[in-house]
């Protein structure tokens, strides 16, 4: 068995220029092993969408506060331009399991 994921999150505080992207979008790409990131300006930051086909050998309840703290926060950290008022936000967390 197989559990996807979709995860949403804001980062505010963060600068919104086109290198800081491609350079975050190449990161979390890499490193994370996404099937798909696609990431948006807002105004003050980014908003971030990851979605995965496998999690494991993560669970449900271990996989978003890993990928939060230890892969997205350091990317943003590494990539981005950022300011004092930095704030990471999950907005969405959806989960699938399949037996393909």
């Amino acid at each position: 068995m197989t559990t996807s994921c979709k995860l949403r999150y804001v980062a505010r505080g963060v600068e919104t220029d086109e290198v800081s992207r491609r350079s975050l979008n190449d990161e979390l790409s890499t490193l994370s092993g996404a099937a798909c990131v696609t990431i948006l300006p807002i105004v003050k930051g980014w908003s971030i969408e990851v979605d995965f086909s496998d999690i494991s050998p993560f669970g449900k309840s271990s996989f978003e506060p890993y990928f939060a703290e230890q892969l997205l926060k350091e990317a943003i950290m590494l990539r981005c331009n950022i300011d004092e008022a930095f704030q990471l936000e999950l907005l969405l967390s959806s989960y699938e399991e399949s037996t393909a």
